[in-house]
């Protein structure tokens, strides 16, 4: 049993799980930050918030961490590397820190504007005191960057636990599984 729950993809549904949860605490985080804004929730829109955020979130981790998929489900002797596992926790560690910060960032702008940060803000964001405004909003939010940094936290603890990741197959069934769940997931992250 234990083999099979260090298996590459139960290490990597884990990791993914944790994404999950993380972005859960991102809107935890915005909304708390912005309840006086956005007022309570009834008991019959929660679930419907629930079930939004889920939909959203499978893609938010299916575009941010396409490249870690791919790169933990690669068929290859060399994934037990020591050089392979430091860059798929790079990569892993990159991407969903950005993810984290753009969302804290949404929650600190939303505040400031009752709207939700969108790509259009970037052509705006370049203005010679854009730097100094992102750190005036940091200092002024300290809490939110605090809470970022803890979540960025949870994403190193949750990725880091003691595994050894095993291969349940050998010889050409390794290959052939490997390859296999190499489509899947490509049908998976399509369909998310």
């Amino acid at each position: 049993m234990k083999k099979w729950m260090n298996s590459n993809v139960v290490v990597l549904v884990w990791r993914l799980g944790v994404v999950y949860v993380v972005l859960a605490l991102c809107r935890v985080v915005f909304w708390v930050n912005n309840a006086d804004l956005m007022g309570g929730l009834a008991e019959d829109e929660v679930w419907n918030l629930v079930r939004g955020a889920l939909k959203f979130d499978t893609a938010t981790v299916a575009y941010t961490n396409a490249l870690f998929v791919i790169m933990s489900l690669l068929p290859g002797r060399w994934r037990a590397a020591k050089w392979w596992r430091r860059a798929m926790f790079a990569v892993y560690m990159t991407f969903n820190s950005v993810s984290v910060a753009i969302s804290m960032a949404d929650a600190i702008y939303y505040h400031y504007t009752a709207k939700r940060f969108t790509a259009e803000e970037f052509f705006f964001a370049d203005n010679d005191n854009s730097l100094q405004l992102i750190f005036t909003f940091a200092a002024e939010n300290w809490h939110i960057v605090l809470s970022g940094l803890a979540l960025i936290a949870l994403l190193v603890v949750g990725y880091l636990r003691k595994v050894k990741v095993e291969n349940l197959f050998a010889g050409v069934w390794y290959y052939a599984v490997g390859v296999v769940m190499f489509a899947l997931s490509i049908g998976l992250a399509i369909g998310g």
